[in-house]
């Protein structure tokens, strides 16, 4: 069955997967170890259901808020994995599956009752820990990248005519944020990005015109990029993308029961490892890649 692959590549990614993991970050980019499970409960560096539910616009979802949807509610929460950057800054991340009703007019006119119309979906959240930038720490976020930029035939939605523009701030704590936008000189990054942050000065600082340069670069370099309608936020001591994905990113499984014959298993296992740990290795580091231009975490 395995005659075709060597075991030194199919054993870890099947046995092991967390190692396989750690190997493709290994392989994207030096300064990402990944950790695997955050499993100490007295780890400083978690993700409360309240930062969540803070961060996570109803963009990602497509949550279209009328008096005949219920609030979507949090059904459970994925065990933490973490990884740390240049030695120094700590990250975790987390998916989360989501639940909310929908009830809408029957459209067959004979019947009169309601349709209810029930909604799973999965979102990721990723938190860097940036308490180590002491007064280099500001506020800010952008407001459109989940809005204007990702296309939909990245991740199958379970229902095409439930999307629909909506608020994206349907929980957000928008205190911290001047109503002006930072003016910058690069209008198409503006357009596309949307800064707003409650010090300008800091802003300018960050975005620098060769750091908006390579930004748009990333932001439109989405190929093989398996998440979409992220949303970035810093707030206080920590950095927040949350973004919309599978259910099981970053968390593969290899299943011997969906073998069918030997022959299988070369098919399988190839789409397993390259379309399942590499493409969500590689979409976690361009969440994070988002961030390295800008210099903040210098």
């Amino acid at each position: 069955m395995t005659n075709r692959i060597p075991d030194e590549v199919y054993a870890p990614a099947i046995l092991r997967p967390e190692d396989a993991y750690k190997t493709a970050f290994s392989i994207l980019d030096k300064r990402i170890d990944y950790l695997g499970f955050n499993n100490d409960p007295y780890n400083e560096i978690r993700i409360s259901r309240n930062e969540i539910r803070q961060f996570t616009t109803a963009t990602t979802f497509h949550w279209r808020g009328n008096r005949d949807t219920s609030w979507p509610e949090i059904s459970s929460v994925e065990p933490l994995k973490e990884l740390l950057i240049d030695k120094k800054f700590h990250v975790v991340f987390t998916n989360v599956h989501w639940e909310w009703e929908e009830i809408r007019q029957n459209p067959n006119k004979i019947r009169r009752e309601d349709i209810t119309i029930e909604h799973k979906i999965s979102t990721g959240i990723l938190k860097i820990d940036t308490s180590i930038l002491r007064e280099k720490a500001f506020d800010f976020k952008h407001s459109r990248a989940d809005n204007s930029l990702y296309i939909e035939d990245n991740v199958e939605l379970e229902n095409e005519e439930f999307i629909e523009p909506v608020d994206p701030d349907w929980r957000a704590d928008n205190s911290l944020y001047i109503e002006d936008n930072v003016e910058l000189e690069n209008e198409e990054f503006i357009e596309l990005v949307d800064p707003d942050s409650n010090d300008k000065l800091k802003t300018r600082k960050m975005y620098t015109p060769d750091a908006m340069e390579l930004s748009l670069e990333r932001y439109y370099d989405r190929d093989g990029v398996k998440v979409s309608d992220f949303s970035i936020h810093s707030s206080e001591n920590a950095i927040y993308i949350t973004y919309r994905c599978d259910p099981n990113f970053m968390s593969h499984v290899f299943r011997i029961s969906h073998i069918i014959d030997p022959d299988h298993f070369n098919n399988y296992f190839i789409n397993y490892f390259f379309n399942g740990f590499l493409a969500d290795a590689y979409s976690l580091y361009y969440l994070l890649s988002l961030i390295y231009p800008t210099l903040y975490l210098d």
